[in-house]
């Protein structure tokens, strides 16, 4: 019988770790920071009702704390009752919605199409414009 032992010093080849891509929602967190907003990546989920909304982050825009949602899977009347429900909650929302997921868009300027990334720049303008509106 022969036994092989193994005893330090052992050198094992270094193993790269696997870094997966960021998703959409950290990409604009981070897009909207370097641009100077505040963003809590962590906002409390949102109860109305029997629904709990969970939006991926919040962004103070003009003095206003903006819920930010990025939907995957969805349809035009799905978006509809989301928006319905964030005005129930008094809540000023944007959704981010996957073109490549979405069976059919909402057409209302809460809503923004992306594909595999979201504008921030374009987001902070809409922000901005409703801000003022408001």
């Amino acid at each position: 019988d022969r036994t092989l032992t193994v005893a330090p010093p052992l050198q094992l080849p270094m193993l790269r770790p696997s870094r997966a891509a960021p998703s959409p929602g950290e990409r604009l967190a981070r897009d909207l920071e370097r641009a100077g907003h505040a963003v809590d990546r962590t906002p409390d989920p949102i109860a109305i009702g029997d629904d709990e909304l969970c939006p991926e982050l919040a962004v103070t825009v003009a003095e206003v704390r903006h819920v930010v949602e990025i939907v995957g899977f969805s349809t035009a009347e799905h978006l509809a009752y989301k928006l319905e429900r964030y005005a129930a909650a008094k809540v000023a929302v944007v959704l981010c919605v996957d073109v490549e997921r979405c069976a059919e868009l909402l057409d209302d300027p809460r809503v923004i199409p992306f594909k595999k990334r979201i504008d921030a720049v374009g987001l902070v303008a809409l922000l901005e414009n409703s801000s003022r509106a408001a």
